[in-house]
């Protein structure tokens, strides 16, 4: 046993701060895992030091063009790279994590990163990688763990996370899925190795590690560091969601700070889910009183009236989810709360209980809201029940957060056409919802017995399971269906809610929570208004009206013409007429905007790529673009033209650079 009480535990939450004054579009999202992580670590005795990169948390400037350039990381991991190195050791003095003997690093802001790219993703691995390095360099028996991930990183963000991870030689684990039982692991033997084959010596943790284990802890007991680790000031929420006007003064009325916490208190689930990893564990969940008691003992000591509560299904047995909300009712708890439900288990008496008990969002998962397929995958439910939870929770007033999955198996074009025709249906009870592309996971139904589903397995392929579909689809078929299947299903569900953020995982929360203190508890539609305020209008078309953009443009002679706003609403285009006889028809997407993405294959320019041509554009034409800082695709002609995709959200343009 290892006596963790002399060791000095870092966890470093991962995220990019802008060195060149632009302010991101869209807000990162709200990070609960780190504080959960800090409060199991304290409960034995850890010494944590947390370092939160996240806009507005003080963490170091740093420039994250250096991080983006794949070639330079590459070259740093493998021989060395002067810039990366420089970058990398400025990082680590202001991180001061010389003395640590083990250090974390959560990649959740790379996967749940709110521009959909690739582009925007690599480079936190990529910083991962480099610091994991600079830290072994430093301290060679320092433990580096990297978390933060989830099953469902993609498969590139996969094969790039193991390349990385590989050439530096200096990452002891990787844990995907929930951090506590490889720490307890550790806990115990710090030798112990994951129960996979591992990439460059490090032990790498699946998703479904110990799911079949007693829970360490299922109620954390929070400290006030990691209490402290969660909390943003309204007006930083208000700044990084770019709230102005009287919205702004709503939501900064009471301008005290307040925490988000996670709670846990129910793991497993008995459900049959053909698609779930999880599907028929051992349910393991905490008796209400001791669950009540440590919420009204947080509340009490923190002043944390808000709560993310992640159990498998708060109504993994109606009972038990009666006698909660029922207690939270009886002791006058005053929590906000959200958590996910299943469908059969789920009646109106029991919606109303929760509203009263504080629920303020459900997250309810369909999947595949089609008949046949309902049966098919075993959910338990039927469409017209689902209709009238989704109808009645939505009210009362309830978020109603939607569980979708595009390409199960044996899905077809009238499936997808029955799938969207749900969500039309059911649009105005929707207030959100995650459409995620489907993969097989190991331990599910799918996975234990695929006969009975008419699948053949084909093994692992780049990290996940390949099937064929006896009477319909070869692999090769289905991995391009799942692909068409995602993107006609986002655009259905965008249609509907109006914005593509709405499409997302749990990126607003900390959003979410300020809208319901503000507007109350029957408040849902002011909420709800909001909320589309802030992400329907298409931030990138506010480049047609900013009149500052206009005027520094116009006072190089560039002219930029009205958008053309695509079908989906989901991309503007400009026809922007620079001086020197070059145009440019620039392509700028809604959501891109966390920040500037860099899309170069050779990684030697930040905020544009120049395909040929480059000796064409003037000096100042690059400072330019680079001052409006968007991925920038040129393709020149011999008429000194070009077509050029921006995919990033203009920056506020105060710092152009004067002729």
């Amino acid at each position: 046993m290892i006596d963790w009480r002399v060791l000095n535990f870092h966890l470093i939450q991962l995220h990019y701060r802008l060195s060149n004054g632009f302010v991101p579009a869209v807000a990162p999202p709200a990070m609960l895992g780190v504080p959960q992580l800090v409060a199991f670590l304290q409960q034995r005795g850890v010494d944590v030091a947390v370092c939160d990169m996240r806009p507005g948390f003080g963490a170091p400037w740093f420039d994250p063009a250096t991080f983006a350039n794949d070639e330079a990381v590459v070259r740093f991991l493998s021989e060395g790279d002067a810039c990366i190195d420089a970058a990398t050791e400025e990082l680590l003095e202001a991180l001061a994590l010389c003395d640590a003997h083990y250090v974390g690093m959560s990649l959740a802001c790379a996967v749940e990163s709110p521009v959909n790219h690739a582009a925007t993703r690599r480079p936190y691995l990529n910083l991962a990688a480099c610091l994991a390095k600079g830290i072994k360099r430093r301290k060679p028996s320092t433990v580096v763990l990297l978390g933060g991930l989830s099953q469902f990183v993609s498969k590139e963000d996969r094969t790039w996370l193991e390349r990385v991870v590989g050439l530096s030689g200096a990452v002891d684990h990787v844990v995907f899925g929930n951090g506590e039982p490889v720490l307890d692991e550790l806990l115990t033997n710090d030798q112990a190795r994951a129960p996979v084959d591992g990439h460059g010596g490090a032990a790498w943790w699946p998703a479904s590690y110990g799911l079949d284990k007693p829970p360490c802890d299922l109620l954390p007991h929070y400290l006030q560091p990691s209490v402290d680790a969660s909390v943003i000031a309204p007006v930083a929420i208000a700044a990084n969601y770019r709230v102005r006007g009287p919205l702004a003064d709503v939501l900064t009325r009471d301008p005290k700070p307040r925490p988000l916490l996670p709670f846990c208190f129910v793991r497993g689930c008995a459900g049959r889910c053909a698609f779930c990893g999880q599907a028929q564990s051992k349910v393991r969940a905490q008796p209400v009183e001791q669950v009540v008691d440590a919420l009204i003992e947080t509340r009490d000591r923190f002043g944390c009236e808000d709560f993310l509560f992640i159990n498998t299904a708060i109504n993994w047995s109606k009972k038990y989810a009666t006698q909660f909300c029922d207690e939270l009712i009886r002791r006058r708890a005053g929590l906000r709360w959200s958590d996910s439900v299943v469908f059969h288990q789920l009646d109106e008496r029991l919606l109303e209980r929760m509203k009263e008990a504080g629920a303020i969002r459900l997250v309810l998962g369909i999947e595949c809201p089609e008949e046949q397929m309902l049966g098919f995958i075993r959910k338990n439910t039927t469409l017209d029940h689902a209709k009238a939870m989704l109808r009645r929770s939505h009210e009362l007033g309830m978020w109603n957060h939607l569980l979708l999955i595009a390409g199960l198996p044996y899905e077809t074009e009238q499936t997808q056409a029955a799938v969207c025709d749900f969500v039309d249906e059911m649009g105005e009870t929707l207030d959100s919802a995650t459409v995620s592309s489907f993969y097989l996971p190991e331990g599910s139904p799918f996975h234990r017995n695929p006969e009975s589903f008419g699948l053949e397995l084909l093994g692992p392929v780049d990290g996940k399971f390949a099937f064929n579909e006896k009477d319909a689809l070869s692999w090769d078929q289905k991995r391009e269906q799942i692909r068409a299947s995602t993107d006609r299903l986002r655009r259905a569900v965008s249609s509907v809610l109006g914005s593509d953020r709405c499409v997302t995982g749990a990126l607003d929360l900390d959003l979410i929570y300020l809208l319901a203190r503000c507007f109350g508890p029957e408040g849902k539609d002011g909420m709800r208004a909001a909320y589309r305020g802030i992400f329907s209008e298409v931030l990138a078309h506010r480049l047609a009206f900013d009149r500052t953009v206009h005027d520094k443009l116009a006072a190089r002679g560039w002219q930029l013409s009205a958008p053309q706003v695509t079908e989906s609403l989901d991309v503007a285009e400009y026809l922007l007429r620079a001086s020197g006889g070059l145009a440019f028809r620039l392509r700028v997407g809604r959501l891109s905007g966390d920040w500037p993405t860099r899309l170069s294959a050779n990684g030697t320019d930040f905020g544009y790529r120049i395909e040929g041509g480059e000796e064409r554009l003037p000096p100042r034409t690059k400072q330019l673009l680079e001052a409006i800082g968007r991925s920038l695709v040129t393709q020149a002609s011999t008429a000194r033209r070009a077509r050029s995709a921006l995919q990033t959200q203009p920056a506020a343009f105060a710092d152009l650079p004067h002729d």
